[in-house]
């Protein structure tokens, strides 16, 4: 018969034996590193070049008087008076770019500026020419027939007295209407080569320069692909409006700023 004594030494023991198993039963895992070495990210540029597309010489693309910047000066303005320009936007960077947003700014004129850009529409238009590089002389012709194009047409007297009407009843009925001069635009390039290009238009934004102040949408998504170019035409009319008489002597400067933004990932 075990004694107390004895039980309670085969339990100690019991308990030893335990702890010693426990001990025995630990190990370490092997292991091993896979390791990835100089893995390198490069971010992608969205970068864009512009100038205007008139004449080989960089600067505005309205200005008054001929100088030694160009000449294809707009001379003093006056209510019915249209003039196109060009910007050409080039994509440098290795990102495809959508345009988002157009934006004039005041530079200089203050009141008298402000009145002038309620008074006056722009017309932003991409020149499409079937991917077909255009030279300097031809983009001179090409801006000068828009100009008189714009200007024939808003001086029509039917057409006139439609303007009239829709200025009173708001700025987006006379939008809608240069919008429709717009689109009609189209004008055929003689190369030299017998094989004539012709020259059609999709419209960005047609409405009052006073809109672009705050900013505009574009009419559509107008994507410019890496390494690509466009053309913007930009025609600014003076319309026949009843504050006609509040930008007499008035010198207005304004800076046409395009937004773009990066395709990938931007829904």
């Amino acid at each position: 018969m075990l004694t107390k004594k004895k039980l309670a030494t085969i339990a100690a023991t019991g308990m030893v034996t335990v702890g010693l198993l426990v001990g025995g039963a630990s190990y370490a895992l092997f292991t091993d590193t896979a390791v990835s070495e100089n893995n390198t990210f490069t971010s992608g540029t969205l970068t864009l070049d512009t100038h205007r597309h008139d004449v080989p010489i960089d600067g505005p693309m309205f200005y008054v008087g001929d100088n030694d910047d160009g000449r294809m000066g707009t001379g003093i303005w006056a209510p019915l008076d249209s003039h196109s320009r060009s910007m050409f936007i080039e994509n440098t960077g290795s990102l495809d770019a959508k345009l988002t947003k157009l934006y004039a700014s005041v530079d200089s004129g203050g009141v008298g500026a402000e009145d002038f850009a309620e008074q006056a529409y722009v017309s932003v238009l991409v020149y499409e020419t079937g991917g077909v590089a255009l030279d300097e002389s031809i983009h001179k012709q090409l801006n000068e027939a828009a100009s008189a194009y714009f200007e024939n047409e808003i001086n029509a007297t039917g057409f006139l007295a439609e303007l009239r009407k829709a200025i009173a009843r708001g700025a987006q009925e006379a939008a809608a209407l240069l919008r429709e001069v717009a689109l009609d635009f189209k004008y055929e390039v003689d190369t030299g080569n017998g094989e004539p290009i012709r020259v059609t238009v999709s419209d960005v934004y047609v409405g009052p320069l006073e809109d672009m102040l705050a900013g505009v949408d574009p009419q559509f998504e107008l994507v410019l692909e890496s390494g690509k170019a466009m053309e913007l035409g930009y025609t600014v009319t003076l319309l026949d409006h009843p504050n006609n008489n509040a930008i007499k002597n008035v010198t207005a400067k304004f800076t046409f700023t395009n937004e773009f933004q990066q395709v990938r990932n931007n829904p």
